[in-house]
């Protein structure tokens, strides 16, 4: 008999078949906590692309684990303090999280998904027609048999205030991990109750909808008559027009863009970073402005790696090409450019096709180590910083290329109605070494070299 009562404890222990393990959630890196509440945002548009388990786990710990002492108890409870507060400790929110394989509750303890719905409930978490799209939706529910003393209008308040605790965790995470969401109140409760199996003393507080914002971004780039001329003068003179000249045409009259997504919480420096783009008959061009708080240029001959160095970057495909392009230029104008299939098949541009790009900086073409507000005084005299762009908090200078149309493969008088690209700025060897973009990237390590993420440019 013994032996029969610890078979079934144990066998009451294990995970069934349909129950997920997570991955034991990253709790280091992440964006600063000031810039996730300057970022703050409800999302109502989604991407279908399910959450990998990594992120799937950091959330749900994020929302609702265990961040001090759990233990556990013979009777197969345990205690400990959650990511979020609740009234006297009493932990009563459970949180259910709707997939498209079905519906789950999060058991923290073990850091576990356990099935409860073998069916998808995600079109039962709200009226939206999003909701049903979205790969993830979260929902509280509140034991209220755990909320003592109060009368019921006291125990009701208890629950909603602590599911707004919760909820608030899942904002500030996914407006760090890249991800969007949004609160709901629009819930047909009874039906969803139902459907999970719910007891009287249960009830459905909130649902919240994360996933992948579908912001697939674009920009109409304007015909700049102004740039014919600068375009016009040829390789050997574009020297000739200062780099204010062109500077003020681009920021006067290009289309404007913001590289500010930090696709991976592993860097979360974000410099600020902008461009304007804009044409002539004959060229594309691309102005960088960036301000970051170090700078390095040690690139000094076109495809060196430029991407070690304070670099922007501009990749660009033609619908309907395997390949695409990609142009990379550190802060004083040194570029790396290719015709590729991928990151690792790919035909370089001889030097007559890259001497043809043309290339403005404000910085001197002079290379240099990193500078940063710590060490330039001791290292550049006040003239050369000035030249560099070096206030007290930084750094700031532009740089700006103008690609001939017929590198791309394309005739500036007969331009499809679009091309899909993506803006960057990364900086692999610097203090902090960051990876930011104009358009989102859905990957789980930093690569630039994902057409598939790449936004849309119409002429």
């Amino acid at each position: 008999m013994r032996n029969l009562v610890f078979i079934l404890l144990f066998a009451s222990t294990i995970m069934t078949a349909q129950d997920i393990q997570l991955p034991s959630p990253v709790k280091t890196g992440g964006m600063p906590l000031m810039e996730a509440l300057e970022c703050r945002q409800s999302v109502r548009d989604f991407s279908p692309q399910a959450l990998d388990l990594q992120t799937l786990s950091d959330l749900c710990w994020a929302a609702w684990g265990y961040n001090r002492g759990y233990l556990a108890s013979p009777d197969g409870g345990g205690s400990g303090r959650r990511t979020a507060p609740s009234s006297h400790n009493r932990q009563e929110i459970i949180l259910y999280v709707a997939l498209a394989d079905g519906t789950y509750i999060y058991d923290a303890s073990r850091n576990t998904l356990e099935m409860a719905v073998a069916e998808d409930l995600r079109p039962f978490t709200g009226s939206q027609d999003f909701v049903a799209k979205a790969p993830v939706n979260l929902i509280f529910v509140a034991d209220l048999s755990k909320i003592t003393g109060k009368d019921e209008s006291g125990t009701l308040q208890t629950a909603y205030v602590n599911t707004g605790f919760v909820s608030q965790n899942v904002y500030l995470f996914c407006t760090s991990a890249g991800l969007g969401t949004v609160t709901r109140a629009m819930i047909d409760k009874p039906a969803l109750a139902t459907k999970l199996g719910l007891g009287k003393n249960h009830i459905i507080t909130l649902c919240q909808t994360v996933g992948w914002p579908n912001d697939t971004k674009s920009l109409r780039i304007p015909y700049i008559e102004s740039l014919d001329k600068i375009a016009s003068i040829g390789v050997n003179n574009h020297k000739s027009v200062t780099y204010e000249e062109i500077r003020d045409i681009m920021k006067e009259k290009g289309a404007r863009g913001a590289i500010d997504v930090v696709n991976w919480r592993k860097y979360p420096y974000c410099p600020g970073v902008s461009f304007s783009i804009g044409r002539s008959a004959t060229h594309l061009f691309v102005s960088f402005r960036v301000k970051e708080k170090s700078i390095r240029a040690m690139g000094v001959n076109d495809n060196d790696p430029v991407y070690q160095d304070s670099c922007v970057e501009f990749f660009v495909r033609v619908p309907g090409r395997q390949y695409y392009y990609n142009f990379e230029t550190n802060c004083i104008g040194t570029m790396h450019a290719a015709k590729r299939v991928s990151r690792t098949d790919k035909v370089g541009f001889s030097k007559d096709t890259m001497d043809r790009i043309l290339r403005y900086s404000s910085l001197p073409e002079k290379p240099f180590e990193e500078i940063t507000s710590g060490n330039a005084m001791s290292v550049y005299s006040s003239d050369e910083l000035a030249r560099m762009g070096y206030t007290s908090d930084g750094f700031l200078y532009n740089v700006i290329i103008g690609i001939p149309f017929d590198i791309l493969g394309l005739d500036g008088e007969n331009l499809p109605e679009k091309i899909m690209a993506n803006f960057y700025k990364c900086g692999d060897m610097l203090s902090d070494p960051h990876f930011i973009s104009w358009n989102p990237i859905k990957i789980a390590k930093p690569d630039f070299h994902q057409p598939d993420y790449f936004g849309e440019l119409f002429f």
